[in-house]
This record gives C-alpha cells, structure tokens and sequence, in this order.
C-alpha cells in the first residue's frame, strides 16, 4: 500500500517531492528535519507517505517531526499503513510506541480497533500509550461507534488482568472516558497507580460527592496516593477540601508534599502562610461559612517565597524542598566545555554538587543520577546522606569522566522505579541530544503521561540554554508541580 502512496513522488509532484524523498535520506538529521517540516507543507497523499516513512528515522529529531506532524493526517488510506506493518504493527517497538501515541492526538475519526489490538501486546509501554490514546480518542470523540463499542470490554479486561498496574490506572481512565463508571466498575485494586486513578475518576464524575473518598484515603501509606487527593481537593475548591487540605499540611511528614500542600492552600486563599500549620487554622476559624476561593492563578506550584531559612539547602541557586530525592545531572558535551575563568562546567558543578550534599540535614535520602546515553547512577536506591555517604557521593561524582549524548528520558525512567523519590532536581543545558525523543514539546506530553499516577515533582537547573528551550522545561517543570532556574554558567 506504502509503495502505491510513494508512486506519485517517484514520478515526480508538484512541489518536488522526489527531491524531498532524497533529502530524507540524506546524512545530516537536520536536513532530514528539514525535509519533513516541507514535506507536511505539501500535503499531499504523496508527501504525508514519505512523512510516515519518516517516522521509522534513527534520528529522534527527524522521527519526532514525523510524530507531531502525523496527527493532522486526514486520509482514510494513510491512517490504516499507521495502523498497519508501518505504525503499530511494525515489529520495532519504538516505532509501535510513537504510532500508538500519534492516535490518540488525532482530531480524525479513529477506528481503533489496531489499538485495542496493541492493549494485549507484550511491551508493557505500548500497552499504556495505547489505552492512553484511546482515552484522549474518547474524550474528543473521536472513536469510531463501532469501536468504542468493542473497547469496553478490552478496556475492562486490560484493567482488571493487565500484570502491570500503570497499564490498568491507563485502561481505567480509558474506560472512565468511555461510559460513567459505577463503585463495582471502578474496582477495589490496591496499587497506588490504581487508587490515583480510582480518585481521578471519582473526582470527575461526581465532583464534591466524591469529598467522603477523598477523606478516606488522606492518611494513605503510599505518597502517590497522597499527592494525588492533594491535587484532587485543590480541584474541587470549596470550603471542605480546604480545610482537608489543612488537616494533611498538620500530618504529612513528607516534606516536598508538605509544600504543595501549602502552594495549594496559597492558591486557594491568596494568603502566604507557607508551612504553619497553626497560621492557617487561625486564619481558616476566621473565614465565613460564605468563604469562596480566590481566582484561580497561574504560575509555579511551590511558593516563590521558599528560601534557604525554610527548605533544606540550595544546589545552583535552585531551593531543595525535598529529603527524598534524585538529583539528574546531564553529562552531554557542552559540561566539559571551558567557561571564561578557564573551569569546565563538570569542575564548577563538582564544587556546586559538594556544597549542596555537605548541607543536607540527617533526615534526607538522596540518589545521584548523572547521565549520558544512559543512566549512570550512583546507588540502586535513595541511601541516608550521612557523613560518609555524602563523601562516598562528591568522590565518585568528582571522578566522573564520562561525556556523551544526553538521555534524559531514560534518566527519568530510571528515577520512575525507585518508589522513595517525590522529586527529581535535573542539572542541564536543555536540549535533548540522545534517547528516544528530542522535541520538548513531545517530552512534556509523555512526561505528564508517565508522571500521572506517580506525582513526582520536577525542578530544573537549566544552564546557558536559549529561551524558547528553558521556557519549554518551564512549563514541564510547572506541570509537575515544580520549578525550573535559568543559570548563567559560561
């Protein structure tokens, strides 16, 4: 089918697609880059085939355009090779994963009878961005009847027996987008992945009626399940969830949840009483039984007022209001380039790295995470930044030598795995030169997804990067709840 779609720029088309289709295969990325960016302007039946060819590019850059740009195709014909052996039944799960993403982008009608297919697969990524996709296909209904039909139970299936937890909060929340879900239909599974999207689902189908769940699920063991009826009262923005709010900011012993707990209250009240405990019930038992919320305002999660009096330490400015931590550090070529003083950024970073570990307080657990094509962790696991084991940390992160394409998401995925952490705090330049996706545009999106029922929090250090770049992370971090630090290191 592909060929019979390339048959016209072989040939020759309007806009000169046959020299696009060359310059597909030329060497550099960029120009690879270049020709799909043309190839889109065409559009064309001829011109969207050699886009979708594009989507198998070795190139992150060049397979992401392809990515971004497919979601807008509207031929019939074009949808089904996605669908077929050159999207989701290609054999290479990269590229399964990238078609699996672009339908649930798609504003067309989609069968989705291929992703309900791709929700028995055996990679278990494929498995959640395809129940992702058929969520986002649903809510816009784009779902064709027919299929929407058929994905009830598959979706169900996928819940109730899917072996990894994230795929089944994924299917639930698919289904939630589906059909209204009544308390037998939304299960009583008990990982943490699940009761987050329990609550989601409760939250969006009955509003304040789902406050009593809420309530119950406050004092939950497992901090994900914490963040998340955090985040579910500060929706419902009433005078009952604030004053939960307040009872969770009295009991949480997590200090990063403490602080959005107190961002939340912030926003809700216009009042700044960060932490203390006592200042808000005062302030809450002198509100009206009237009281309404303040407007809703944008901007950063944590209060901008945090400051070394009130949060463990600073690392390059940046404020640490976490004692469960990773710290991403990228490693990619410009770290070694010189500054102006003659430093390369790696020998100012170790001075930087050592001053933030040695102010770490008794109770923090911290991991170091630098990267490269992969991940180069320090410890399997958060350990105790006790004496010895800060200087074990500066030793071994002063000797690192390793330099290379920075992978920042499989950095990401690897602090995913440790349940300890509530917050990555990544050093970088910015820009994404290895691993599978470089456009941050696209990195922000599957990063929200994999972060929705884990509630990590990102802050971000970013370092000489340009401001379209730093403004991306900005939005990443914010979206998590956390912040990023533009930083002049040159």
């Amino acid at each position: 089918m592909i060929a019979a779609l390339l048959l016209p720029a072989l040939l020759g088309f309007p806009g000169d697609i046959d020299a696009l289709a060359k310059q597909l295969k030329d060497p550099a990325e960029k120009t690879r880059r270049a020709a799909v960016q043309d190839l889109v302007r065409e559009h064309s039946p001829a011109a969207w085939a050699l886009v979708l060819a594009a989507l198998a590019d070795p190139s992150a850059m060049v397979a992401d355009e392809a990515q971004l740009a497919l979601a807008d195709v509207e031929d019939p014909a074009l949808r089904r090779e996605l669908a077929g052996k050159h999207g989701l039944e290609a054999g290479d799960a990269l590229l399964q994963r990238r078609a699996a993403e672009v339908f649930g982008r798609m504003q067309a009608p989609v069968d989705g009878a291929a992703l309900l297919h791709a929700l028995a697969d055996k990679d278990t990524e494929l498995r959640r961005l395809a129940a992702w996709s058929l969520e986002r296909a649903a809510r816009r209904n784009a779902i064709e009847p027919k299929a929407a039909k058929s994905a009830i139970p598959a979706l169900t299936e996928a819940f109730k027996h899917d072996k990894e937890a994230l795929v089944r909060a994924a299917a639930l929340r698919a289904l939630s987008a589906l059909k209204p879900l009544d308390e037998q239909e939304l299960g009583r599974d008990p990982a943490p992945e699940c009761v987050c999207a329990r609550l989601q689902c409760a939250v969006e189908q009955h509003g304040a009626a789902a406050l009593p769940q809420l309530a119950e699920m406050r004092t939950a063991s497992q901090l994900p399940v914490r963040c998340e009826v955090v985040l579910q009262l500060a929706a419902l923005r009433s005078r009952p969830a604030l004053e939960l709010l307040v009872s969770m900011l009295a009991d949480e012993h997590d200090a990063r949840l403490a602080w959005t707990i107190a961002s939340e209250l912030t926003t809700l009240s216009g009042v700044r009483n960060e932490r203390n405990v006592a200042a808000w019930k005062d302030w809450l038992a002198r509100q009206p039984e009237s009281w309404s919320p303040a407007p809703v305002r944008t901007g950063a999660a944590i209060p901008a007022a945090a400051g070394p009096e009130t949060t463990t330490c600073v690392f390059v400015g940046m404020p640490v209001l976490s004692d469960h931590l990773a710290l991403l550090i990228d490693l990619s070529g410009s770290i070694s380039k010189p500054r102006a003083d003659g430093k390369t950024r790696k020998e100012a970073l170790d001075v930087e790295l050592e001053r933030t570990l040695h102010a770490f307080g008794k109770d923090v657990r911290f991991n170091l995470i630098p990267y490269t094509k992969q991940p180069l962790p320090w410890e399997k696991r958060l350990v105790e930044a006790t004496s010895a084991n800060v200087e074990k940390a500066v030793a071994w992160f002063r000797g690192l030598r390793d330099t290379g394409k920075g992978n920042v998401g499989a950095a990401f995925e690897l602090a995913f795995s440790d349940p300890e952490i509530d917050t990555l705090l990544l050093f970088s330049d910015g820009a994404p030169t290895g691993g599978e996706h470089w456009n941050l545009e696209l990195i922000a999106e599957l990063f929200a997804e994999r972060n929705r029922f884990r509630h990590l929090v990102l802050d971000a250090v970013i370092v000489d990067a340009k401001k379209p770049i730093a403004e991306h992370w900005r939005t990443i971090c914010e979206q998590s709840g956390g912040r990023m630090l533009p930083v002049d290191m040159k």
